[in-house]
């Protein structure tokens, strides 16, 4: 009993240091847009009125142009604000990788893996998932990704569990996803539910 009630608190603790940080990392990164008041008024009004509504959303623009900053306004301004925005730079994790960094595995799925890791997916439950150039994804994680939007679920890898999610998605790319699906490179009905 009194281990219980130590857990509980050391939970408690760990829930208010999370909110405290999340709240800091917000203050201190300034996720105010400059010229939101003037030259992107147009912009800001679409941000506020997407972050009403729990679709995905898809970003495109020219790298540095700021679809970081807008994503994080889309999740300031939405009913998740409170729960994490996570970011994952689909172009800057190897395709090897990309599933254990997504999905997460269970202890002993596969050599190596001595503890369960948690993936961007299952930490963000509750919040929003930022898929930061997303255009440049292997198709067999456009697969996965399409059945996570379609089934909001996942199953870590060697799991057999099915893991329940309510996350929002918002995707960014600099690529012209319109003719990577006529190439083929791009999944159609993943770029149809993005």
């Amino acid at each position: 009993s009194i281990r219980y009630r130590e857990l509980n608190n050391f939970k408690d603790l760990l829930v208010d240091d999370n909110r405290y940080f999340q709240n800091e990392l917000r203050r201190r990164t300034g996720y105010e847009i400059i010229g939101a008041e003037s030259g992107l008024r147009d912009v800001m009004e679409m941000v506020r009125q997407i972050s009403l509504l729990d679709s995905p959303v898809l970003l495109l623009g020219e790298t540095g142009v700021g679809k970081e900053l807008i994503a994080a306004s889309i999740h300031n301004f939405s009913r998740r604000r409170e729960k994490n925005m996570l970011t994952i730079n689909c172009g800057a994790i190897p395709p090897t990788l990309m599933d254990s960094e997504l999905f997460g595995y269970e202890k002993g799925s596969f050599t190596g893996p001595t503890a369960l890791k948690r993936g961007i997916f299952e930490r963000a439950n509750g919040g929003t998932v930022f898929l930061d150039e997303i255009g440049e994804l292997i198709p067999d994680v456009q697969v996965r990704l399409l059945r996570v939007l379609e089934q909001k679920e996942i199953h870590r890898i060697g799991g057999s569990e099915k893991i329940k999610l309510n996350i929002r998605i918002i995707a960014a790319t600099h690529r012209n996803l319109e003719s990577m699906v006529k190439s083929g490179e791009f999944r159609k009905d993943l770029f149809f539910r993005l």
